[in-house]
């Protein structure tokens, strides 16, 4: 009996790493570049929106690829693709809509000339962003009294890289953000919540007050908006820094607090619902610690990659797993509305974009974000779009080179 125990427990032994690579290969492994992304077919092309707004979304790649900001080289997962390949491909895309207009034939070009990668999530989620619209001035009084702060002076970024000799894992963050106390010691910067108590008060930041609590919080979410001016004229803002804390999103804790059913949550009804209860907003806003600070700029609105976002035109991709400033093909539906606002339903559409943006809630190969525009319209269709679909991003063909 002890001989068959002896056994059983030797065989235990040698069974325990099979059985624990098997429970390891079992759970999620995180996302890589090289996994992110997977060749396959041309789908079946198609585009409902205007070559005009196709042809002006492009010029804006071609100046991103012309700037100093733009990478050596993107990846489409395991392809190095050179910054001179992907603009001379965009140029010559930009000839072929010139001549050809937004057809079959431009089609056809696009599957001869590009090798289509798909994103290995099974189903890709949509959602939308917008330009947002407040009211302000350059001076705190009764009226305006919430503040949008610059990029402050102690905010500094830390590159891991810089202290290790040895590559880093690639689940490691590329920047750490934080501040460096009189003592000399790095923390975190403060979080929304210390921030809304007055952690930056009195430290000569402000940039603009704004009349409305709320709307401030969804611009930060949006990341770039107009500030119609108390006495007229307007400024308009965009991201200039991030204190490094995450982003999560205030949706989730209406949900598990069921304060609104998941199928009712979109921006519209957030707001609805923190106007209703200023009681209890101060306490929503800080659970996502996620604080945005703010520029002036000429013009805009502006993406991560530093030129205009075009409406219905540009995306917001996780940069960490998929190329900036490329052709995107995506497959999903938008919203239709009635005459008072309400949705009505959806609608299937096919659409070519370039990915110029990034976001803060958009990590994953399974999110996308669709900027649409400014004005009342823009922000309704935004504030309801969570729909699912495909995305592929086109690489030029090797040949190029």
């Amino acid at each position: 009996m002890k001989k068959k125990v002896e056994i059983l427990f030797l065989l235990a032994l040698m069974a325990a790493p099979l059985i624990l690579l098997s429970l390891w290969r079992s759970q999620p492994q995180p996302w890589t570049r090289e996994r992110a992304l997977t060749e396959v077919s041309p789908p079946s092309l198609s585009d409902d929106r205007s070559s005009s707004s196709l042809a002006e979304v492009l010029n804006q790649a071609i100046q991103y690829w012309q700037s100093p900001s733009a990478p050596p080289s993107v990846f489409f997962g395991r392809e190095r693709v050179s910054r001179e390949r992907m603009r001379g491909a965009l140029l010559e895309m930009r000839d072929r809509l010139t001549k050809e207009g937004l057809g079959e034939e431009f089609f056809r070009y696009l599957r001869e000339r590009f090798r289509f990668y798909r994103s290995a999530a099974k189903q890709v989620l949509f959602t939308g962003y917008y330009e947002a619209s407040l009211k302000g001035s350059l001076s705190q009084d009764p009226r305006f009294h919430y503040p949008l702060y610059r990029r402050p002076d102690d905010l500094v970024e830390v590159d891991p890289k810089d202290f290790s000799a040895s590559p880093l894992p690639r689940e490691f963050p590329r920047l750490i953000r934080g501040r460096v106390t009189p003592e000399g010691r790095l923390l975190p910067y403060y979080s929304r919540g210390e921030i809304d108590r007055g952690a930056l008060a009195g430290k000569g930041l402000e940039l603009a007050w704004v009349e409305d609590p709320v709307e401030l919080f969804f611009l930060h979410i949006q990341g770039s908006g107009v500030i119609s001016l108390d006495g007229g004229g307007e400024v308009r803002i965009h991201v200039a820094a991030q204190n490094g804390l995450p982003y999560k999103p205030i949706g989730r804790l209406f949900k598990e607090r069921g304060l609104l059913k998941p199928e009712e949550i979109s921006l519209q009804s957030l707001r609805a619902y923190l106007k209703a209860h200023p009681e209890e907003r101060d306490a929503i806003f800080a659970y996502n610690p996620s604080y945005i600070f703010f520029e002036t700029v000429a013009q805009g609105p502006l993406g991560a990659t530093g030129v205009c976002l075009t409406p219905y035109r540009s995306l917001a991709i996780d940069p960490s797993l998929f190329p900036l400033g490329v052709p995107v093909y995506l497959e999903t539906e938008e919203p239709l509305f009635d005459s008072q606002g309400k949705c009505l339903g959806w609608r299937r559409f096919s659409r070519l974009f370039i990915s110029l943006d990034t976001g803060g809630a958009i990590k994953g190969p399974g999110r996308a974000d669709i900027f649409t525009g400014f004005g009342e319209r823009a922000e309704a269709i935004a504030g309801v779009m969570k729909q699912k679909g495909r995305l592929f991003f086109l690489a030029p063909s090797p040949a190029r080179e």
